[in-house]
């Protein structure tokens, strides 16, 4: 090209850089914002309406690249680091007003979901690398800001909001889950010392907020619905066999048992006996006048009356092959006393408030609740002579129908088993009500003696109690 021609070319361009030329409908050549930028001017597409704002920040190819590398760069990530640690709560603070903004726009709204589900499906496999590693790496930090972020009222909306919205597919898995674990002996027994624990160390704080919790209109009507609506969901559940094999899980656990012991001692046990009696005393009148004529019954009348040498004419328990006279079953029972507090006077029965070795009773060695009433070889079994042994009033009451025997003990006494355990140890055990394991081990402790600390301790504890 000629070199006037060339001349009357560039000039044009230059012109149109320096004044702002349009160059169309909507572009424009326009310097870039950047400070002590010496780029020249370059073509932009700018919106008539707010070309004040737009060619101040216009930014070059060349001011691009350069941010781009100073963002990849260790310099950057160590400076952003640091402000975002010293000005962690405002940017919390900007973030959360930015998403709730954006998130009360359904336009904008609409907009992030899809861009992020177009990002996740484009970089799954990385998202997971990364993730994986931020998560090795700032663990405490994860922790602070979750801790921080599930405090915010933004937070238990949203958490509100989905539950809400989700409110079956929760109670499934949370059902599920408690299953999975309840069938795993370690998670369960786990389960159930954590939340003992947990019981145990907040005990003031959950009554504090269970009352202040049902003091709140809204939920004392919701739970009064609710328990109106329990009654006959409960009663269905407990007909079916998955609400059977709980209610046995649960009779056989060691929740059950803790929650007696706890009724015991605050009283609240006798309060709601003294309620049911009360209502159901029909009833109760009813169930009691059965037992009494039943075999069960009837064949504790009338040992109990041999026991004290009244029974004028004692029939049942020779056919049964126990005792033929009065005196041969007082005399069996005599030679079982524990003479160091037993004797004839002090046999009943156990009454609140007694102390232990107060007063005796006749006990099973295997309870009469696992025995066939109705099976005339059950019924012999278990008023053997060598299932009957004189036993501590308030011990028997406690552990009513408890397996506290070891599994040598049970195998000792087979000739003892009930016809509906056929012979099998696994299915003599399913028929007690629960196991106690606190007793048995007990039970193993004493057997194997003391070590050489108990016996200091124990040697200690007598001094200081003979001083």
């Amino acid at each position: 090209m000629p070199l006037d021609a060339l001349h009357r070319f560039l000039v044009p361009i230059s012109i149109k850089a320096e004044q702002l030329v349009e160059y169309g409908p909507w572009r424009k050549f326009v310097k870039c914002g950047r400070a002590n930028c010496t780029s020249r001017p370059f073509p932009q597409r700018i919106d008539p309406e707010k070309l004040e704002a737009d060619l101040s920040h216009t930014t070059c190819d060349t001011c691009k690249k350069r941010d781009a590398d100073f963002n990849n760069s260790e310099s950057a990530k160590k400076c952003k680091a640091t402000y975002r640690d010293a000005n962690r709560e405002d940017i919390n603070k900007k973030d959360t007003e930015r998403r709730e903004e954006r998130r009360n726009d359904p336009e904008l709204h609409a907009h992030d979901q899809q861009v992020n589900a177009k990002y996740r499906a484009e970089h799954q496999e990385e998202r997971k690398e990364y993730n994986a590693e931020y998560r090795a790496e700032h663990q405490e930090e994860r922790k602070e800001y979750w801790d921080w972020y599930n405090k915010t009222e933004s937070a238990k909306e949203c958490k509100a909001t989905y539950r809400d919205a989700n409110r079956e597919d929760i109670n499934k898995k949370d059902t599920e889950r408690r299953e999975e674990r309840r069938n795993d002996p370690e998670l369960h027994a786990h389960d159930l010392n954590v939340g003992a624990t947990y019981r145990a160390e907040h005990q003031e704080e959950r009554a504090e907020y269970d009352a202040a919790y049902r003091a709140q209109p809204e939920h004392k009507d919701r739970m009064a619905k609710d328990n109106a609506q329990a009654g006959p969901r409960k009663a269905t559940y407990k007909l079916t066999d998955k609400g059977v094999a709980a209610e046995e899980r649960y009779r056989r656990s060691a929740a059950k048992r803790a929650s007696r012991l706890r009724e015991r001692q605050n009283g609240k046990r006798m309060e709601s006996n003294a309620r049911y009696r009360a209502k159901h005393r029909e009833a109760l009148k009813v169930k009691q006048d059965a037992w009494n004529h039943s075999p069960m019954g009837l064949l504790t009348r009338a040992l109990y009356k041999m026991v004290k040498g009244v029974h004028w004419d004692p029939q049942s328990f020779t056919k049964l092959g126990s005792f033929a006279t009065n005196e041969e079953a007082m005399a069996h029972f005599e030679e079982r006393f524990d003479t160091s507090w037993m004797s004839w006077e002090n046999q009943g029965r156990h009454v609140k408030g007694n102390a232990y070795n107060e007063t005796w009773n006749i006990g099973h060695v295997l309870p009469r609740k696992i025995f066939n009433q109705w099976e005339q070889e059950d019924l012999c079994r278990c008023w053997h002579p060598d299932n009957l042994f004189p036993q501590c009033a308030r011990q028997n009451t406690e552990l009513r129908d408890a397996l506290i025997y070891t599994d040598d003990e049970l195998l000792e006494m087979r000739h003892l088993w009930p016809v509906g355990a056929n012979d099998d140890l696994a299915q003599l055990k399913g028929l007690f009500q629960y196991v106690d394991h606190d007793f048995i081990n007990s039970k193993l402790a004493s057997e194997a003696g003391p070590s050489d600390l108990n016996d200091t301790f124990v040697s200690d504890a007598a001094s200081s109690a003979s001083d």
